[in-house]
């Protein structure tokens, strides 16, 4: 008998609950539909009266932004044409030295150069001066790989492509200098210091 009665007790207090989470629910209003016109912000003279000129049309409503006053003018295109002329299809520099763009350009050292590579070998195959490069940097060298046109020379001007393998970049000459002295024993080649630039 006590356990129907706590059984009993137990419904009881179910229906209960669920009567409190489902009645007002079915007896609550049903929800109001969005008017089918948006809402727009309207502006009034005076808001307009403190509206940039910008933004003003001569009506006297909302115009758009004259983003000449917005953006300042700058000499992008004019800068993005020229690089375009300084760069052929293949992305090689149309200047002497030929360099691929975005590499290191080695150039022989001047009166003026700041900035030096020690240029270790010139190979035909990237994969043979990756390689190369890849030896070096796990010995603890700074080395790259230049590519550059190499642009024959005589009645048949083949262009060819070269990878030049290099460490630096090197702040002092002569600190160039006893570096290649360096790697060209270490390694058996004909180093030669350059001049380095970007």
């Amino acid at each position: 008998m006590q356990e129907n009665i706590r059984y009993r007790t137990i419904g009881a207090i179910f229906l209960g609950s669920l009567a409190v989470i489902v009645l007002p629910m079915l007896l609550d209003n049903p929800t109001r539909l969005a008017s089918p016109e948006p809402d727009h912000e309207i502006f009034d003279q005076a808001q307009m009266n403190s509206a940039p000129a910008s933004i003003a049309n001569d009506a006297g409503g909302i115009g758009f932004p004259i983003y000449d006053e917005v953006v300042p003018a700058t000499d992008a295109v004019k800068r993005v044409t020229q690089l375009r002329a300084k760069v052929d299809s293949e992305g090689f520099s149309t200047e002497p030295h030929r360099t691929l763009f975005g590499e290191p350009i080695l150039t022989p050292v001047r009166f003026a150069s700041s900035v030096f590579a020690v240029q270790l070998a010139t190979f035909v195959k990237l994969e043979n001066a990756r390689a190369f490069r890849e030896k070096l940097r796990t010995e603890g060298s700074a080395a790259f790989v230049s590519s550059f046109l190499d642009v024959g020379r005589g009645v048949n001007k083949v262009e060819k492509i070269r990878y030049r393998v290099a460490v630096g970049p090197l702040l002092s000459h002569t600190g160039a200098d006893e570096m290649r002295d360096v790697l060209a024993k270490k390694y058996d080649v004909d180093a030669i210091v350059v001049d380095m630039t970007q």
